[in-house]
């Protein structure tokens, strides 16, 4: 059975729990984790044309990572801050935008690829934090995932703790699809270092 890497990473445009804007740090944590496939979220700017909190020139230059082409400018990485990155020995097949219901514009990126494990779809996303409107995105999405052809698929959230994640469970599994979460970095349960 061949393996993959997947990473959710939160990189909360840039800046650092020491409030410190610093790309380079986030470079060096994408280094260090060595997945096939990165799915970030908060990885541009909220405002105006959203420009990408790490320039795409320091990705390329400083990592393996080549950067799925969803934002529908040139100034960002992504869609709704949602940005998916692939090591370069991987081929992407098809991306598409999910728009999601809610007070704040919020939507989830797909990208489809050719793996060395195969077909693979990845959802990225970052929900809403109220919660008001949590639950209706993701039956948004797994409505919207439902309707496409079958194919590996995973969804790939910023994680907000097990608790928080237990909507979320439920209503995942109560469309046949398999839960997986985990607390990291030092983070909610979890007894790592941040």
């Amino acid at each position: 059975m061949t393996a993959l890497k997947v990473a959710s990473y939160n990189i909360h445009k840039a800046v650092g729990i020491d409030r410190k804007y610093d790309p380079a740090r986030i470079l060096r944590v994408l280094v260090e984790m060595d997945a096939d496939i990165v799915v970030l979220q908060e990885a541009d700017k909220r405002l105006g044309k959203r420009p990408a909190a790490i320039p795409h020139f320091l990705l390329e230059q400083e990592t393996d990572y080549a950067v799925a082409h969803l934002a529908r400018n040139n100034v960002s990485l992504g869609w709704h801050g949602n940005a998916v990155l692939f090591k370069k020995s991987l081929t992407v097949e098809a991306l598409e935008h999910i728009e999601l219901p809610g007070l704040e514009p919020r939507g989830a990126v797909v990208a489809e690829m050719a793996t060395r494990a195969g077909p693979l779809r990845v959802v990225g996303m970052h929900l809403d934090l109220s919660g008001l409107y949590r639950e209706r995105q993701i039956e948004a999405i797994v409505a919207d995932i439902q309707g496409r052809p079958k194919m590996p698929t995973i969804l790939m959230r910023t994680p907000y703790g097990k608790q928080m994640g237990a909507l979320f469970a439920t209503t995942i599994l109560s469309k046949g699809f398999v839960w997986v979460v985990q607390d990291t970095r030092g983070r909610f349960d979890s007894e790592g270092e941040s």
